[in-house]
């Protein structure tokens, strides 16, 4: 698996900022059609250098998430930490150790919020799955089982779902930090390194399955519901309140990326 990455973001949903892996030390802020008749996203700048000190990050930056308070967390993936960053651009604070453990952070890359304001960070190379309250304290962590996670969604009801993209397997948790279930693919076929996930507001999960180049839909409670091909390596992915999906993609053959709305 390549840790070359780049960064493809935009608006999704109720401020969730969906993103693709990066290879550049910045963050894009991307609005949402304003009063624009060909819905075209407006670019309105960047932040963040390279480095180690406060308000800068790594070469390899993860996920993004907004809590909806006007405050952006960022996996700052090369430097074991989280970062946040009010919308404006404006650095307000980093948390987390470097290190394998529980609390500790080891390449960072999945990152999700929970209504209350919880963070569940995967650490890439490690496969584990960590919740930390929103001081950056650590709460819990869950028993994946992978070696490589590169997903983590919370949907409606607490749940916890889980990209174990080694194993090529999708796993959802309770709000305590049991395994409820794996998803049963005997409808859809086998998953290939399943890296994003995001949920609706009925709770079913949408996962990005990169290595079959498709989004594969999966009901709150595992069953298989629908899916459709992407044009190339699906990545990243949202999904709006309105139910658009946003779907990050990267091509391997020509190093290309593009954010598809569905």
């Amino acid at each position: 698996m390549t840790r070359r990455r780049r960064l493809v973001a935009g608006w999704a949903g109720a401020g969730a900022l969906l993103t693709l892996p990066l290879l550049v030390a910045l963050v894009l802020l991307i609005a949402a059609p304003v009063a624009l008749a060909d819905g075209a996203w407006v670019y309105q700048g960047s932040f963040g250098s390279t480095g180690s000190g406060a308000g800068q990050f790594g070469t390899d930056v993860g996920n993004i998430a907004y809590d909806g308070h006007g405050v952006l967390y960022i996996a700052d993936h090369d430097n074991d930490r989280i970062e946040q960053w009010t919308t404006a651009g404006s650095y307000i604070q980093s948390w987390g150790t470097g290190g394998s453990g529980d609390g500790l952070l080891d390449e960072p890359f999945g990152f999700a919020l929970d209504h209350n304001g919880d963070c569940y960070i995967t650490d890439e190379y490690d496969g584990s799955v960590q919740k930390f309250d929103v001081a950056g304290n650590w709460v819990a962590t869950l028993a994946v089982g992978s070696s490589v996670s590169l997903g983590v969604a919370v949907d409606s009801s607490g749940g916890t779902w889980v990209s174990d993209s080694s194993g090529s397997n999708v796993y959802k948790f309770d709000a305590d930090g049991n395994q409820l279930f794996k998803v049963d693919t005997s409808e859809s076929g086998p998953l290939d390194t399943p890296t994003g996930i995001a949920c609706d507001s009925a709770g079913n999960a949408y996962i990005a399955d990169s290595g079959n180049g498709r989004v594969v839909v999966f009901s709150q409670y595992g069953q298989f519901l629908r899916q459709w091909q992407t044009a190339y390596e699906p990545w990243s992915i949202a999904v709006d309140s309105a139910g658009h999906v946003f779907v990050g993609e990267r091509s391997l053959f020509d190093a290309s990326e593009a954010i598809f709305i569905f």
